[in-house]
């Protein structure tokens, strides 16, 4: 009898030290809704919010740096500017190139350069320019006119040689003249760093500033070469009436014959 009744107090002891209620004892957690939709991260989610943030560059010339460099940084971009003494007729402190240019999409904390022009050549830059004479501003203003496409034909009864930068780049027939497609030319090995063709018609078609017609000849401080005209009799020149950048600045000389009728055209650009 005593046997079987350690035998009953071992089982009960043995039954109890088994319980979930045991002290001590670990009790499994149950799942809850933050859990089921908490996944943990996959590799290809973790590597994609790795990537870095992207931006466009904002196009800034033409400002003064502080606004350029006011306007990157708030593109999440790093300015970086140099001054370029005497580089454009823009007033002092304008942004006249930056580099990567306007629309290029760069990492975020990207450098961009802007160059600033420092000084201004008052001499090369000098907007008391002479006028033509009143014939040569009628000729001009015909040949405007053309170019905007508000008149079918220039004043010339002969083929018309249209220069590059006073070099010769080709000549266009008389009966060929109001072809605009004929005025797009170039030259070997290429002008002023643009893309060819270039053409006269095309610069004053898209210049929406004012223009002024005067019988001096082009004067920028990024002008090279031998860009007017070397022949200056009977010459009119067609340019922006404001200061432009080495960027944009252009003019047309024209080259008209006593009678009022053209016989050259030269379009003189700025490289930039």
């Amino acid at each position: 009898m005593r046997v079987l009744a350690a035998v009953v107090v071992l089982a009960v002891y043995l039954v109890s030290g088994c319980s979930d209620d045991a002290p001590g004892a670990s009790l499994p957690r149950e799942a809850t809704s933050s859990d089921a939709s908490s996944p943990t991260p996959t590799t290809s989610s973790t590597v994609a919010s790795a990537k870095p943030q992207r931006t466009r560059v904002p196009d800034v010339l033409g400002r003064s740096r502080d606004a350029a460099q006011t306007r990157l940084r708030a593109a999440g971009l790093e300015p970086r500017s140099i001054k370029v003494p005497g580089a454009t007729c823009e007033p002092e402190g304008t942004v006249f190139e930056q580099r990567p240019a306007p629309g290029r999409t760069l990492p975020a904390g990207s450098v961009v350069v802007l160059r600033v022009n420092a000084e201004v050549d008052l001499e090369a830059c000098d907007l008391d320019l002479p006028p033509a004479s009143l014939d040569d501003q009628r000729v001009a203003d015909l040949f405007v006119a053309f170019a905007r496409g508000r008149r079918d034909s220039i004043p010339a009864d002969a083929p018309v040689d249209v220069y590059l930068g006073g070099r010769l780049a080709s000549t266009i027939d008389n009966d060929l003249l109001g072809e605009r497609a004929e005025w797009g030319v170039c030259t070997e090995p290429g002008y002023a760093g643009r893309v060819c063709p270039l053409s006269p018609l095309d610069v004053l078609r898209d210049h929406r500033g004012e223009l002024v017609v005067t019988s001096a000849p082009p004067s920028h401080p990024c002008l090279h070469g031998d860009q007017p005209l070397p022949d200056r009799d009977g010459v009119a020149v067609i340019a922006a009436a404001t200061p432009r950048s080495c960027v944009d600045y252009f003019a047309v000389e024209l080259g008209i014959n006593d009678v009022g009728q053209i016989g050259r055209v030269n379009l003189v650009l700025t490289e930039p």
